[in-house]
């Protein structure tokens, strides 16, 4: 059964790219036993002797189907700040995950994790967040979702440090939803990383569920998931727009999830990802 530990496993194993394993996973080396992660989308990280300060998008929004509780699938942003003794991180995102919700639907979520993942909840699991808007809760289910070649859902997410608290607010569809406090946090008054993604979770040795919509970046918009108005909050503390050449895409398992640019005059520069996951993903 997928716990906490398991969704912190992912994250972090969502870091292990091009075969370079990150050396925060060796605490975490008895979940390798029992789950496994795949990772798709752009890393952003500051030049030397910089940081940042948030990061935002537009997402569009699909429910991919999940066999079991043992299965989970994330499309989201997050902003972080590791070391090899230290990991704090937040997240904004869709996922479906059956763990928490007892069903198979789509749900907008967050996430905090610190103290080297010993601390950190979903939503409103435990005291941490504090919701200021009502009108959005953590947690909900979309009342729609996209389809390919059809109706697309888009949802605006942003993480974003108030520069005089430190506190990170969450921003869904354009509104401060909430934040979380600063002293939650034992390292990230600063960001080291910012990235837009998708993320799959399934048991060892088991099938990889779908990602985004289960499609793989083909260069035609609507069918893979993607991000849109990428921009990140610089060292300057000014939102920035992302181009292709700023960031690295990544991916763990390239012929069952990918991740591409694309870009038209009407939609400008989006970042595609997903896959259909399957048997061949560990």
């Amino acid at each position: 059964m997928i716990n906490i530990f398991l969704f912190l496993y992912c994250l972090v194993n969502s870091l292990i790219v091009d075969g370079i394993q990150d050396p925060l996973l060796e605490d975490l080396v008895q979940l390798e036993k029992v789950a496994s992660a795949n990772f798709a989308g752009a890393i952003l990280q500051p030049a030397s002797g910089t940081s940042f300060y948030g990061v935002s998008g537009a997402l569009s929004v699909f429910n991919p189907k999940v066999e079991n509780k043992e299965q989970m699938s994330v499309s989201a942003i997050w902003v972080l700040n590791r070391t090899p003794n230290n990991f704090n991180a937040v997240v904004v995102g869709w996922h479906v995950m059956p763990e928490i919700y007892n069903d198979d639907k789509t749900h907008l979520f967050i996430y905090w994790a610190s103290d080297n993942l010993k601390r950190g909840c979903h939503n409103l699991q435990c005291r941490g967040f504090i919701q200021v808007d009502k009108s959005i809760t953590p947690g909900q289910a979309f009342n729609q979702t996209s389809t390919i070649d059809g109706l697309t859902i888009m949802v605006s997410l942003g993480i974003l440090q108030d520069p005089k608290t430190k506190n990170w607010w969450i921003y869904v569809n354009e509104k401060g939803i909430g934040y979380y406090p600063a002293s939650l946090f034992s390292r990230l008054t600063t960001v080291d990383q910012v990235a837009w993604y998708g993320k799959t979770l399934n048991a060892m040795y088991a099938p990889s569920p779908p990602m985004g919509s289960g499609v793989l970046p083909n260069g035609i918009l609507g069918h893979a998931c993607y991000f849109k108005d990428l921009a990140f909050v610089n060292n300057d503390r000014k939102q920035q727009r992302f181009t292709k050449d700023m960031g690295q895409i990544k991916t763990t398992h390239p012929l069952c999830y990918s991740a591409a640019y694309y870009q038209d005059l009407q939609t400008g520069l989006s970042l595609q990802f997903g896959g259909p996951g399957g048997g061949k993903c560990n």
